[in-house]
Order: C-alpha cells, then structure tokens, then sequence
C-alpha cells in the first residue's frame, strides 16, 4: 500500500525525467548552438536569477496578463450578460461581434502599436480582445440556455428582477463562465507572449527575442521553461477558484459517482 501511493506520487515526474534524459542524449549529437544542455540551461537559469532579470521579465509579463485578463473578462461577461437578457439588442449587435471574433489577437499587433506604442498599453488591449469572446459567449450561452421553468418557479415565490439575477442566472451560468474564464486565461498568457516577441521592451517574450538575436539559446530555453510554468500554475489557480466558488457542481460531480 505503501508503494503504491509512493509510485502514485512519483508518475507525473516520470514524463519529465524521460524527457531530460532524451534531451541530454540529443546533445551529444547537434551542436550547442541549437540544443544547449540542461546543465548550461541550469546556469542560465542561476545567471538570469541572480541578476534580477528574470523576476522582472516575469513581473511584466504577469502584470499584462492580469491587467488584460481582468478587463477583458469583465466586459465579456457585462455584454454576455447584457445581450442575454435583452435578446432583441442582440439581433443588431452580433453580426458586428460575429466579424471581428475570428480575427486572431496576433492580427492586431500592428494597429496595437501604432495606436499605444511599444509596451504595456499595447499588450494589455490584445490581451483584452484575446479574453473578451470567450468569457463573453460562455455568459451569453449559460444564461440563455437557463430552462425558462427555472425562471418561472422563482417568479411564483415573488422573485423580483434582482432576486432572478443573483440567485437563478448567475449561479446557474457560473460553471459554464468559469470554462471560459480558464479558456481567456490560457490565450492570455499565449497572446502576452506573442506580443512581447514583437513590441516591448520587457517581459519573457521579449527574454527570448533578445537572445535569440545573441543566439544565446540556453537563456531561449530558461524563458520557454518559465512560460511553461508559469501558465500551469496559472491553469492550476483558476481551477482551485472555480471550486472555492462554484462549490454545488463539486458536490453534483462527487454524489453521481
């Protein structure tokens, strides 16, 4: 029994330690300039720690990702909820929504720049419209997709306007805005990058850019292995919120198994 929970602990490790061990293999065969070892990946990660500036390329990527992510997701679920609720406005509104929703957040880089210039602002908008729509069309669907019955029972209590939003349709679309609430996180984090590669002047995009052009591929390699973490971690946050806050759907999940 003892084992077994140790093996248990030790599995998610094992894909990793594959991994490192291939990876040292590969060295042996390609030059260093294109596949630095994990031992001089570990120095720079000591070098770039060191110094400071790792933590500050960190602290300014997470501080758009957040800045972006909070704005955006919040007018995506105020016009989810807004056109839910009043279907008629809807009709005029999505057709304009329906065209710009396919255009990639990358797509708009260049109008980023020339409108707010190199830096923050500029990530911070691409980042919002990357969090928008999929917050926005969770929130519209959830609500709309409340069974009118729902709706029905809590007026015959005597429900009012206010009593329906905060204890039937908010509780009831909840689960559904957290997916797209961890949904706009994930494609935060991706787009904070992309922009950082291309227009800023600090950030983990921007740690990669610059030793790409010092081809410096061991200090490439420490910001790719951060950005991994860094978005896990931030997957693994949403998810421990979502079940601090939507605690019934944890409860339903358990009891019907």
């Amino acid at each position: 029994m003892v084992f077994t929970s140790k093996s248990k602990n030790f599995k998610p490790f094992l894909s990793i330690i594959i991994a490192l061990a291939l990876w040292q293999l590969f060295v042996f065969f390609l030059p260093t300039i294109k596949v630095p070892s994990p031992i001089e990946v570990l120095k720079a990660f000591g070098v770039t720690l060191s110094d400071g500036t790792l933590l500050l390329d960190i602290a300014a990527s997470i501080k758009r990702v957040f800045l972006g992510f909070f704005l955006g997701s919040f007018l995506g679920f105020i016009a989810g909820m807004f056109f839910a609720l009043h279907k008629e406005l809807s009709e005029y509104a999505f057709p304009l929504l329906e065209l710009i929703r396919p255009i990639p957040p990358v797509a708009w880089i260049p109008l980023a720049i020339l409108w707010f210039g190199i830096g923050d602002l500029s990530a911070i908008f691409l980042i919002m419209l990357g969090a928008f729509f999929p917050v926005f069309s969770n929130t519209y669907d959830s609500i709309r997709n409340i069974k009118n019955v729902h709706i029905h029972i809590a007026r015959n209590f005597g429900a009012q306007k206010r009593h329906l939003l905060f204890h039937v349709l908010l509780p009831g679309s909840l689960p559904s805005i957290f997916t797209g609430l961890r949904i706009s996180m994930g494609i935060s984090w991706l787009i904070v990058i992309t922009a950082e590669l291309v227009g800023a002047s600090s950030g983990l995009g921007y740690m990669i850019q610059l030793h790409r052009i010092l081809l410096q591929t061991d200090y490439i390699v420490v910001g790719m292995i951060v950005i991994g973490i860094i978005g896990l971690l931030m997957y693994k946050l949403m998810l421990f919120l979502e079940q601090r806050i939507v605690k019934w759907r944890i409860h339903n999940a358990t009891s019907t198994h």
